[in-house]
């Protein structure tokens, strides 16, 4: 990954390791936290929907 890339998954993919990989690329995680986690990231629905709706078409 590029530095200043966006790395978007699903719940799936919240895990602190994957957020600490990419943090150390300078690579922002856009992965929305899931019910369960008590620390809150920061996550923008505007960019994960943008990227599911280019996926789909």
């Amino acid at each position: 990954m590029q530095e200043g890339a966006i790395l978007l998954g699903d719940k799936g993919y919240d895990s602190n390791v994957i957020r600490a990989a990419a943090a150390a690329k300078n690579v922002w995680a856009n992965i929305p936290g899931r019910s369960n986690r008590k620390q809150r990231f920061a996550f923008s629905g505007w960019v994960y929907r943008r990227a599911i709706l280019l996926n789909d078409y």
